[in-house]
């Protein structure tokens, strides 16, 4: 099994209704990623993370957190448990 890549375009949002810095719980997911290409900006629970190539994030179930695409970015991202929203 190949995790799904995740192309994200530069300011990319994971809700366009949202402001860049509006923090998102996430309740049930631990979500680990890999930066493959680009540079992301993260707000976890209020702390800023910049990432570059190669960096990783493994973020707990019930963090509130956010990311913004500072360039064309490309993820791999596992979640855990399974997100149904991601499935085909």
């Amino acid at each position: 099994m190949q995790p799904p890549q995740n192309r994200r375009p530069r300011k990319f949002q994971p809700k366009p209704e949202r402001k860049s810095w509006d923090l998102v719980l996430i309740i049930r997911h631990e979500q680990t990623g890999t930066l493959i290409s680009g540079r992301l900006r993260f707000n976890v629970d209020g702390e800023i993370f910049d990432a570059e190539l190669g960096d990783s994030w493994c973020l707990p179930g019930g963090v509130e957190h956010a990311a913004e695409a500072l360039e064309d970015s490309v993820v791999i991202e596992v979640f855990s448990p399974v997100r149904e929203d991601y499935l085909p």
